[in-house]
This record gives structure tokens, sequence and C-alpha cells, in this order.
């Protein structure tokens, strides 16, 4: 998808949009890259819960086996909400030069409110 862009990045003649262009593309693949990592945290977190769980159903599992895991769920929990953090930085920096190149291209977009 964002080759397509690229290439309609490069036929715009102004050398200002086509900075600010680049700039929403770059933002845009942050924003992706954050969002795959916020994604594989969150599958993580969400496997090691079940596997605690499914500990938790048998009795003759040990206190020390569940506050391991109860540890490593916390541990990933830590890992998904920084990368959740990054993922909203991202968005925003996104939405942000997106406003502004749509601003200064004069494209006239509708307000979302």
């Amino acid at each position: 998808e964002t080759k397509s862009v690229q290439g309609n990045i490069e036929k715009l003649e102004d050398k200002k949009l086509q900075k600010q262009a680049k700039a929403v593309e770059e933002s845009y693949k942050n924003r992706y890259d954050a969002f795959q990592k916020m994604n594989e945290n969150y599958t993580k977190v969400l496997a090691t819960e079940k596997e605690l769980y499914e500990k938790l159903k048998v009795k003759e599992t040990k206190l020390k086996e569940i506050g391991e895991k109860v540890k490593t769920v916390n541990e990933l929990n830590v890992e998904a909400q920084k990368s959740k953090e990054q993922f909203n930085k991202f968005t925003k920096e996104y939405n942000d030069s997106k406003l502004a190149f749509y601003k200064d291209a004069e494209i006239k977009i509708k307000d979302q409110k």
C-alpha cells in the first residue's frame, strides 16, 4: 500500500508538500509497526493468562507455579501498556502530520466530530 503512495508523493511538484507527504507516510509506517508490536504483546498476555487460568483449574498446581505465572502476566501487561502508549503517540503524530498536509495542500476534509 505504501509503495503506491510513494510514487504519488514523487509526483508532487511542490517540494514543501512532497516533504510533508513523506512525513505523513513515515508516521503511517511508524504507527503500523507500533500496532503490530502492540497486537503481538496483547496476544502474549492473553495466551499467558489462559495458561494461568488452566493452572488454577488443576488442584495439584503448586502456589509457586501460580505465583511465577502471575508475575509473567504482570510483566507482559507492562510491555503491552508501553506498546499501547507508543501506538497512541504514533497515531497522534500521524493524525497531526496528515491534517497539516491536507491544510497546506488545500484539501478540504469533512469535520469528523
